[in-house]
């Protein structure tokens, strides 16, 4: 005895399967069991801090455009210091779009560490001048600044 199936039995099953996937992963989602952690994201208060943060929040932060600068400097070093308020300014300028990490550093090397990260890519610069972090802002930001546009000119 030959069973045949018609397309419009499979036709159900299918259209049945995927009504019933959506309505059990609508369950799941609300009570919290789709296998998100529902870990929640703390922002800083400022955009310029004295720590790291953590991976998720910083990767949270890159996806919405934010431009992530880390400077690890030592408190020793003019160089580091300058760098230091050079960057506050900038960031403080832009201050929608830029996170300035300020990173005190033990090691006894005087060379600022400093490592922009954005949507765009990242660089790592090391006793960079004014000249270089701009351009790696430039390059980097979302929304650059507009003297962005005329500095290769």
């Amino acid at each position: 005895m030959e069973v045949k199936i018609s397309k419009t039995v499979i036709a159900l099953v299918f259209i049945f399967l995927m009504v019933g996937s959506t309505i059990a992963y609508s369950i799941l989602k609300s009570l919290g069991l789709t296998g998100q952690t529902g870990y929640a994201v703390k922002l800083p208060e400022k955009n310029i801090i004295d720590y790291e943060l953590d991976i998720e929040t910083e990767k949270f932060l890159l996806d919405r455009g934010v431009t992530i600068v880390k400077l690890y400097y030592v408190q020793a070093c003019p160089e580091c210091l300058r760098q230091k308020s050079f960057l506050e300014s900038f960031a403080n300028q832009y201050s929608n779009q830029i996170i300035l990490e300020e990173i005190l550093s033990n090691k006894t090397t005087s060379i600022p560490n400093l490592i922009i990260s954005s949507y765009r890519g990242q660089r790592i610069l090391e006793n960079a001048t004014d000249e270089e972090m701009i351009d790696a802002f430039c390059d980097l930001m979302l929304k650059p600044p507009v003297g962005c546009a005329v500095r290769k000119i």
